[in-house]
């Protein structure tokens, strides 16, 4: 019997051993400032050839009256151990982002990285992280990338102000590209781009209508449009987030219908390879929650993961569970991958860069967190430029007073906007600038009387 218990309780423990390493947390800041803020938005995440992990998104630094912008591409292995992160820098294209990215045959990385000042390229390096080459772009902006069935990459996103496609080869050669008119004015854009089991491909993204309505596009391998549909959810700003295939060669969108500026209703949708419309399940009409960013396809269920929560769906749109993860979740429409039955999945926090494994039901056994700094006055301002209203936030340490003002570019102080004491954790606060010109301000923070960041934001009216 002694026996028995020993060899039963040797196994447990060489299981929690196994499982533990299995699952994991990392935290990471690459880039970190000493001298001034920091902060990271993460888009995509991806499983690379070598087994480890690739990440891309945007790093801000401050540093005291100047604001730099920076894409990134952070490489790391199947452990989460860091190993390189890089910057997508361009010299005639300032505060850049990083959107998407994809694996080449070569072992290499594309990445597509954009301004919102004007301009857009696609970066190849190899995989050490070093640069090969760089393209531009021209007028087309990249939201969304695959890898093809037959070897090509296709790129989805926004050109000449229409939701907008190209299909390129391995050295970045244009074999096609086409834009789509779907309603109103026919602005818009691909906000998500998959390569299809049949060859064509499927989108999802915004198109205008009712405001902004969300829309799913079929082509086939060349681009011609077979058929789309157009979802109006409460007016205002809708969008399309995501868009996958499942081995039943049914799609899924996730997206958000907006009433307005501040009302926000998730959006699960279902259609037919065809078109015809299986489902639509929203957080105004259902109990459930489907605030999804990014989705896969286990062969059995739906697996989403959003506002920091990973889901599980059945086919029929039913939740089966939900798990809660460490910081926020990634921002792209590919921020979740599938390990054979595990996921991996691209987050931000205050700390910087998150990437958690997870087991098959979205749990962490073990944590192993490796931040590499960390900074206990971070202040974070966006949207940066901004009309009418920014969100101001900053984490605390420990229990503070707070004042925060804001200055015009002359230096005069134009708004008391928070004189508080406030707890440990993260706040923030909104700043409405609808009576004030458009322009340069700065916002500054202070700490029990003590000023400690500094932050230049634009208003554009």
């Amino acid at each position: 019997m002694k026996k028995l218990l020993i060899i039963i309780s040797i196994f447990t423990i060489q299981f929690s051993i196994l499982n533990a390493q299995e699952t994991w947390v990392q935290t990471y800041q690459p880039f970190y400032n000493q001298n001034g803020g920091n902060g990271y938005q993460v888009e995509d995440v991806l499983v690379c050839d070598d087994g480890g992990y690739a990440v891309n998104g945007y790093y801000w630094y401050f540093d005291d009256w100047e604001q730099y912008q920076w894409g990134y591409l952070m490489k790391t292995d199947s452990e989460g151990n860091f190993q390189w992160a890089k910057k997508d820098t361009v010299s005639w294209i300032g505060e850049t982002e990083s959107s998407a990215f994809v694996q080449t045959d070569d072992g290499g990385y594309l990445s597509a990285v954009f301004s919102l000042w004007g301009g857009s390229v696609l970066i190849k390096r190899d995989s050490e992280g070093n640069r090969e080459w760089v393209e531009n772009c021209g007028d087309f902006y990249i939201h969304s990338m695959d890898n093809t069935n037959d070897g090509k990459i296709i790129l989805g996103g926004r050109m000449n102000g229409l939701p907008a496609m190209r299909k390129i080869n391995q050295n970045g050669d244009i074999v096609w590209e086409d834009s789509y008119y779907l309603s109103g004015s026919g602005d818009g854009s691909v906000q998500s781009i998959i390569s299809l089991s049949d060859g064509g491909y499927a989108t999802t993204g915004y198109t205008s209508g009712n405001g902004f309505d969300i829309f799913v596009l079929k082509v086939n391998s060349t681009g011609d449009s077979l058929w789309s549909n157009t979802f109006d959810g409460y007016g205002n700003l809708d969008e399309g987030f995501c868009i996958i295939e499942n081995v039943n060669q049914e799609l899924f969108m996730s997206g958000y219908f907006r009433p307005d500026n501040r009302l926000i209703y998730a959006v699960l949708i279902k259609l037919t390879n065809e078109g015809n419309v299986a489902y639509i399940l929203s957080e105004f009409n259902s109990n459930n929650e489907y605030g999804i960013r990014s989705m896969v396809d286990n062969t059995i269920n739906i697996i989403g993961y959003g506002r920091g929560n990973m889901y599980s769906y059945n086919y029929d749109g039913e939740s089966l569970w939900m798990s809660d993860l460490a910081g926020n979740s990634g921002r792209g429409d590919k921020c979740l991958s599938i390990i054979n039955d595990r996921f991996i999945c691209a987050g931000e926090s205050w700390e910087g860069i998150i990437l958690t494994k997870t087991d098959s039901t979205g749990q962490v056994v073990a944590t192993s967190e490796n931040v590499i700094h960390s900074e206990s006055y971070n202040m974070f301002c966006y949207p940066n430029p901004f009309n009418p209203e920014i969100i101001i936030s900053f984490n605390l340490s420990s229990a503070k007073s707070i004042k925060i003002d804001i200055f015009n570019a002359k230096g005069q102080l134009i708004k008391v906007l928070l004189n508080e004491p406030k707890e440990v954790g993260s706040h923030s606060v909104i700043w409405n600038a609808k009576e004030y010109s458009s322009g340069i301000y700065f916002v500054q923070l202070f700490h029990d009387n003590e000023l400690k960041r500094i932050k230049k934001i634009t208003l554009l009216k």
